[in-house]
């Protein structure tokens, strides 16, 4: 009770208390500026990175014409050099198995979680290609 009849009096007292605290008020407000791009920039990092991986699994996809365990070795290789944590689906027009004929097409699509501030946002990028490989 004491510590806030101080503080009332302060602020009722004109020397010089408002300055302070407008200047507490627009630094408190630069340093969630700050975090917030701070923030922002690490879902935009996590996306950019997710593209990429989607993009080059996509161009290894159209050079071996098949999805196999050496596409998700490539997949996972890409995980570790980009540092996501994302999951792999390919969808497309399979010639047998998981073989892709000469110009079929398919999609890969890469899913990841961010995170900013204490919510969870959930990422997607998608590439397409035709294979490469004509299957006898």
């Amino acid at each position: 009770m004491w510590a806030f009849k101080r503080v009332r009096a302060k602020l009722k007292s004109r020397c010089g208390m408002s300055q302070y605290l407008e200047f507490m008020i627009a630094l408190m407000m630069l340093l969630t500026l700050i975090a917030t791009g701070i923030e922002t920039w690490g879902v935009l990092s996590l996306k950019k990175g997710i593209e990429d991986t989607a993009t080059e699994t996509a161009r290894y996809i159209e050079l071996r014409g098949a999805v196999d365990s050496a596409v998700y070795d490539e997949f996972n290789r890409l995980r570790s050099v980009t540092g996501i944590d994302g999951e792999l689906s390919v969808e497309g027009d399979f010639y047998s198995g998981k073989k892709l004929q000469l110009e079929a097409p398919f999609t890969v699509t890469v899913s990841a979680v961010g995170h900013l501030f204490y919510l969870d946002v959930p990422l997607k990028a998608k590439a397409t290609g035709r294979s490469e490989v004509y299957h006898k």
